[in-house]
């Protein structure tokens, strides 16, 4: 990327800040990137308005170095200090983690966040904590609004009534990357179909014990990291010069957006369990369609699941998504006559189509990984014990 826009302002002029604590929020091509100050110091001057675009390497805010500013903050800090807080839970030099609405939430209630003890994902702190915080004290939380992805510029209607629509960053990167996978990566397909009965009665009864419903697709992807961890030749990418495996399933799930397709990455997804992937995709794919996912939760994965069953697709080849080695492509569960111990039977059918980087990974091995995966959906108890 060349240039990215500024989204979020976290800090105003005036303002005493750590290093270490974040600044602002960038939207890339895909991603909400947070940047950090390096220092302590003051802010002299915001250079770059919301919703404006720069260039790599500009300069976005004007900066005054100030001597011991770590030793002396603010009450209304935000989140990313380096003082200890009244537990003594956080260390000198040690960043707070917290998402980016309780930093805005904090700063308008004059909330300091080393305060806080976070119970998110590694101790990061979310709105619950916040909100749990505030409410022992009898503080009402303020009312912030959600920010919303960019939209894309003003479409020009020409005179023959055809309209140009101009390309947002993320569309721009998905066609240059699919363009790039399709071109420079020798894809092989393999096909099955999955007798998903069993799956359908099963996922009933874990329905039944819960408050929060799990899906056929949380299924899928456990079944997908399942076999990825019985056929670790298939857990791969492909390096140039050498490959790169990995010890666990790191699972992209695809989640259609308003801007485009994204595939954020369930890391450990083979240990999980039903329930906490269920949880953890939603969690992701509702950040991915307010654009609120972290570049991090973008990378790292070794293999794809692209779920469109529930448009009604019975079958689909998708384009891998470089490096990763592997891709599924999952169509619609429907009642077909099948054979069943020789006779005749209707039973609900799933078909599904792998594509394969075959630099990275044979025949065979593609062949393996899918028999693991159908293995996994007619018989999915094995996957709960």
């Amino acid at each position: 990327m060349t240039e990215a826009a500024l989204q979020t302002w976290l800090v105003a002029t005036g303002d005493t800040v750590a290093a270490g604590t974040a600044i602002a929020e960038v939207e890339t091509e895909k991603a909400m990137v947070e940047i950090s100050a390096e220092i302590d110091g003051v802010v002299e001057m915001l250079l770059v308005a919301e919703g404006d675009t720069a260039k790599v390497g500009e300069p976005i805010l004007q900066w005054t170095a100030k001597a011991g500013a770590g030793q002396n903050l603010p009450e209304a800090i935000p989140a990313g200090s380096v003082a200890r807080n009244e537990a003594g839970a956080q260390p000198d030099n040690q960043r707070i983690f917290a998402s980016p609405i309780v930093r805005r939430l904090a700063r308008r209630s004059g909330t300091d966040l080393r305060n806080l003890r976070g119970t998110g994902d590694g101790g990061r702190i979310v709105r619950r904590d916040l909100e749990a915080y505030l409410a022992a004290r009898a503080v009402d939380l303020p009312v912030v609004e959600e920010p919303t992805v960019a939209k894309t510029e003003t479409q020009v209607v020409t005179s023959e009534g055809s309209r140009i629509v101009p390309l947002t960053g993320m569309r721009r990167a998905i066609a240059r990357r699919l363009t790039e996978s399709k071109t420079t990566v020798p894809h092989f397909y393999l096909s099955s179909n999955c007798d998903v009965g069993r799956l359908l009665e099963l996922r009933r009864e874990v329905n039944e014990t819960r408050t929060s419903r799990v899906s056929v697709n949380d299924f899928v992807v456990l079944a997908a990291a399942r076999a990825l961890i019985a056929v670790p030749e298939a857990n791969v990418i492909w390096g140039g010069e050498h490959l790169v495996a990995f010890d666990s399933a790191n699972v992209a799930v695809a989640v259609a957006t308003d801007g485009g397709l994204l595939t954020p990455v369930v890391r450990g997804a083979e240990g999980l369990g039903v329930g906490g992937l269920s949880a953890r995709i939603g969690d992701l794919a509702s950040r991915a369609r307010t654009g609120r996912l972290r570049q991090e939760e973008l990378e790292g994965g070794s293999f794809t699941v692209s779920n469109l069953g529930m448009y009604g697709v019975d079958q689909f080849s998708a384009i891998l998504n470089p490096p990763q080695s592997g891709i599924l492509a999952v169509g619609t569960i429907e009642d077909r006559v099948v054979a069943v111990d020789g006779q005749a039977q209707v039973r609900p059918m799933m078909s599904v189509t792998v594509s394969w980087d075959h630099r990275a990974v044979d025949g065979a091995v593609g062949a393996q990984w899918l028999r693991a995966f159908v293995e996994n959906i007619e018989h999915p108890l094995g996957m709960l014990i």
